[in-house]
Parts: C-alpha cells; structure tokens; sequence
C-alpha cells in the first residue's frame, strides 16, 4: 500500500443550494426504495448516454450517497458526511434529452440533487492509502469480448432501463443481458458478487475501491 493526497467532500442536506449551470432533464421519478424482500438485495443503474438507452436513466433501491458519486465524478472515499447517506435508499428514473453527454448528464444530476434534496458541501484535502491492482505472475485470464453489440437498439419492453431489474441465472444473480454494456453488484446475505459486461480493468480497480473505501489503482496495463 501507499498513500496519496486526495480531495474529500464534505456533504450536507441543508438550505443552502450549489449548482452548476441549469441543465436538467426533461422529467425525472425521485422515489424512496421499496424494502427489498428476503436476503437478496439488488442495487443498479442501467441507462443513459453511451449505453443503448441513451435517453433514460434508471436507478433501482441507491444510496443517496451513489447519486452524489455519480453527478460529481467521486469515489465514496473522497465523500465525509452523514451516516444516513449509505442507508438513505431511493429510485430514479430520468429522462434524458436526446444528443446529451455522459458528462451532461451528470450536471442534470447535481442539478437535482439540489432541487429535490438541497444539497450543499465543501472540499478539504487529506492523505490515504492506496491499493495497486497488478496482473498475477501467472498471467491473467480474461478474454476480451468477442462482438461488442452496446450499440444494438434495446426492444421496447427488455431494454437497459426499460423493463425494470436484469434478470436473474441459475445461482439467483443478475445476469446482463447480452450485448448490455454495465456493471452490478449483489448480495444474498453472504459475500458480493460483481455481474459485468464491456468493461475496463478501470473500471473494476474503481468498484473494488468502492468496497476497500480507499483508492485502487489500475496497473495492469
């Protein structure tokens, strides 16, 4: 492990609003989470510029904390605030104005965040320790996909977004619809498991810093 200075914000719901330039979605359901039933708990995002709904964004059973990661490109180590952040569940669909940026998109969800929740913070800068992801010295194992179809057209009902949670396999987790470009993580009582598809080695070093809560970086090369 080593250590690197990192920016951490720290988040409040009060009065006091910040906002980037007023760009917002066309429409968009802020809900709290239903419980979820049994030991199997899901939590997803699935939509949005660059996946094959462009236009619609869904978050199922989110931690208001996710949101905030999301609309400010954080990581849950760079984010000091209230316990009520991890445990605060909600459901979000958003509609999308059609030709938007990813990085559009995500103004729109600051932008929301401080309509519907009044969100307020500031940033200080302290030291943690970080993790390096390598390749093992015997090699890796991954294989990459043989045909990417992200940009094949969703049907109207089975789409990313559309037709509600991914379905589940034969051990009860979610399995990405072929051709779906997204990462999910599940629980049933017992250890996480991480369903993805079309994704980077980035991409992963960032989810397992999200459970770690402290910075991993890529060197896999």
């Amino acid at each position: 492990m080593r250590s690197a200075l990192v920016s951490v914000g720290i988040f409040a719901i009060t009065g006091w609003v910040f906002a980037q330039d007023k760009m917002e979605f066309e429409v968009a359901s802020v809900k709290p989470a239903a419980p979820q039933a049994g030991a199997r708990v899901l939590i997803g995002r699935q939509g949005g510029p660059g996946t094959p709904d462009p236009t619609r964004i869904t978050y199922t059973n989110t931690a208001l904390k996710q949101f905030i990661l999301v609309a400010y490109n954080l990581k849950p180590y760079q984010i000091t605030g209230p316990d009520w952040l991890d445990t605060e569940r909600f459901d979000i669909v958003a509609k999308v104005p059609a030709g938007a940026t990813k990085e559009q998109a995500n103004v729109m969800m600051q932008n929301l965040l401080v309509d519907r929740f009044k969100l307020s913070f500031h940033t200080v800068t302290k030291e943690l320790p970080l993790y390096e992801l390598v390749v093992g010295k015997n090699g890796h194992k991954l294989k990459p996909p043989v045909k990417d179809t992200s940009a094949a057209a969703p049907s109207p009902d089975s789409g990313p977004g559309r037709g509600g949670p991914p379905p589940l396999g034969k051990d009860g987790f979610p399995v990405i619809p072929p051709g779906g470009r997204g990462m999910m993580m599940m629980s049933m009582g017992g250890p996480l498991k991480i369903a993805a598809n079309l994704q980077s080695m980035t991409d992963l070093a960032d989810m397992l810093a999200n459970q770690v809560g402290t910075p991993v970086v890529d060197k896999t090369g």
